[in-house]
């Protein structure tokens, strides 16, 4: 009889001892690790912005609960971009809970009607939000950058 080559013979497959690398004795390392990658871009109860009390007294003797959930988020977001006047997208809202865009508009409407920010409203964008401060609240400093 007569043997035939099989290319799938587990024999065929193996490869030569004297081709597979070896480590030198003692030089076993771990492989590198992955870098973390970071998918938020807040994280929740690392910061929190100083807050003038006369602003937030204001802000809490509101009717209901969507003022001051819009108030302070509207202060983290001043304080993270260094900024007076942020743009309070739906999805830049909704990192900080899960409250919708009613939520925000309930407050936000709120927040202009007691004369705590400023809102430029435009159909099919995010609302413009200014903060207004009073002459008895002290200002969020904001840094002023150097070009």
């Amino acid at each position: 009889m007569e043997t035939t080559y099989d290319p799938f013979d587990p024999k065929n497959l193996r490869l030569p001892i004297d081709s597979i690398p070896v480590a030198p004795s003692g030089d076993i390392s771990p492989p590198p690790k992955a870098a973390k990658v970071r998918t938020k871009k807040f994280i929740p109860g690392r910061f929190f912005p100083a807050i003038s009390e006369a602003w937030l007294d204001k802000a809490r003797a509101l009717p209901g609960k969507a003022p001051l959930d819009v108030a302070i988020v509207i202060r983290q977001e001043v304080a993270l971009c260094k900024s007076g006047t942020i743009s309070l997208s739906n999805k830049r809202f909704q990192i900080y809970g899960d409250a919708g865009r009613y939520h925000k508009t309930r407050g936000l409407r709120a927040l202009k009607e007691a004369g705590l920010v400023t809102v430029d409203w435009k159909t099919g964008a995010s609302p413009i939000v200014t903060i207004v401060e009073d002459g008895d609240c002290i200002p969020f400093p904001i840094e002023e950058s150097v070009h």
